[in-house]
């Protein structure tokens, strides 16, 4: 179980750091989206730059479902993970308070 879990923890993290990275890239195109936008005087270009901005609406919809999928794929793991360590945390307290308690 321990290997198994360690595995699915580096699994999800790798997730995690590519779907942060692919927001990030996200929020850039989008700053200078919103610079183009102040300083556009011309209605075609505009024009151009609102159909940019719907391609990132769309892209950032395909990162929520994506989101989604992940979180449902990981859910059952990762819960098993966090419980296994909130156990072990628990016995390991509970171990100390013993022998605090069993030596004085």
């Amino acid at each position: 179980f321990s290997m198994l879990s360690q595995i699915k923890v580096v699994e999800y993290c790798v997730c995690v750091l590519l779907i942060q990275e692919l927001l990030h890239l996200v929020y850039q195109q989008l700053v200078h989206l919103r610079r183009e936008l102040v300083l556009c005087e011309s209605v075609d270009l505009r024009f151009n730059l609102y159909v940019e901005l719907q391609t990132n609406q769309q892209l950032l919809a395909r990162i929520w479902q994506l989101l989604s999928e992940v979180e449902r794929y990981f859910c059952i793991p990762m819960s098993l993970v966090f419980f296994h360590h909130g156990f072990t945390i628990t016995q390991t307290i509970l171990w100390g308070y013993t022998n605090l308690e069993y030596e004085g």
